[in-house]
């Protein structure tokens, strides 16, 4: 996990979570919060509601950086985690009646304008940003995620500084992957998305999966390297090329210099000419 930069961390006496450990839901067993249709106030058993599913725990800072927009994106792909059987739950140390009267806003004044789509669910004292490691003296959350599987196993955390805001999509992305994992035992490689190819587990296949993959993996990448190198180039000439023309239209409206000017004429058409070639090489 990485930490918030420049952020000191708050650490409570109690263990602090680690992944592959278990969440620990009955440290606090109810949790006051806005529900997902942004009116409803009410209580949630964490151990209850989250049985059986896989969860995306968000703790927001509520500091009117990036909020709004991470709100919104998980808005719009509650359907997604739903289906990967995946539910959704933001943390603030916000009353949830401060948190209603956010989602009564209008975004042009700072709010989220609609409903949540996912409960926001109250940590006042920052008991259990303290248990997460991801507490701070200022009395604010880090910007922080957690994804725990159906067996109640933080698989995943990431915190990072309030400033930068999260890839939702990645965050389902890893979701899926790890769901995906856990069913079927495949491992899955670097960016999978579902209808990705797997990393074979038996030995051999997977060594014949390396060779296909990756066998062209250092050529590809040297290529790629030449074209950059080669486009920079082109650049350089390009900008030389525009240079002449402006030297050679200045030196056309001078008496006594038609002759010189056609001939840096032609070498320009020379150039460019070349350069085509090359380009479409």
């Amino acid at each position: 996990m990485s930490t918030c930069l420049n952020q000191k961390l708050a650490y409570h006496d109690d263990a602090i979570i680690h992944p592959q450990m278990d969440f620990p839901f009955e440290a606090r067993p109810v949790m006051l919060g806005l529900d997902a249709d942004g009116e409803t106030i009410r209580t949630f058993r964490l151990s209850e509601e989250c049985k059986d599913w896989y969860v995306v725990l968000c703790f927001f800072t509520m500091d009117f950086k990036a909020d709004n927009s991470e709100i919104l994106k998980l808005n719009s792909l509650i359907p997604e985690f739903t289906e990967n059987n995946t539910k959704v739950f933001g943390i603030t140390q916000d009353s949830p009646y401060v948190t209603r009267h956010w989602t009564r806003k209008p975004l042009a004044r700072r709010g989220f304008g609609s409903t949540l789509g996912f409960p926001m669910l109250t940590d006042k004292d920052l008991y259990l940003s303290n248990l997460m490691g991801v507490s701070r003296p200022s009395g604010l959350p880090c910007r922080s995620t957690f994804i725990i599987d159906w067996q109640g196993r933080v698989r995943y955390m990431m915190c990072h500084k309030s400033e930068m805001g999260r890839s939702v999509n990645d965050i389902l992305r890893i979701a899926r992957a790890f769901r995906y994992s856990d069913l079927t035992g495949q491992i899955t490689p670097a960016g999978w998305q579902p209808g990705d190819s797997v990393i074979p587990t038996d030995y051999s296949t997977k060594a014949r999966y390396y060779q296909k993959t990756y066998k062209d993996w250092n050529k590809n990448a040297s290529e790629a390297s030449r074209k950059k190198e080669s486009s920079k180039q082109s650049d350089v000439i390009k900008e030389a090329v525009e240079e002449i023309k402006t030297n050679v239209s200045e030196a056309s409206s001078k008496k006594g210099s038609s002759k010189d000017s056609d001939v840096i004429k032609q070498a320009v058409e020379e150039i460019e000419s070349k350069m085509s070639k090359a380009s479409t090489s």
